[in-house]
């Protein structure tokens, strides 16, 4: 459904969503979609969450950090969470 809305304003709500309390599971899926609606510079505000205790977390993080980076690098068939 979010691909009917310009990835500007997804990649926007997104980041609103990620900087409010909630769970890691929660904020792992909204990092997720960042890293599909987002671009390059979106990926400095997943920085702090490469590091994180939550082992999802940080793997989520970490894909969608390199998908907004460099989108070549990500295996084919990775499948993340």
């Amino acid at each position: 459904e979010l691909v009917k809305f310009s990835s500007i304003l997804v990649s926007q709500e997104l980041q609103k969503h990620a900087t409010s309390p909630q769970s890691p599971s929660v904020l792992a899926r909204t990092l997720r979609l960042l890293g599909f609606f987002g671009n390059e510079s979106d990926a400095e505000m997943l920085m702090p969450y490469l590091t994180s205790e939550d082992e999802k977390l940080a793997d989520t993080a970490c894909e969608a950090f390199i998908r907004l980076k460099d989108p070549l690098r990500l295996p084919e068939k990775w499948g993340g969470i």
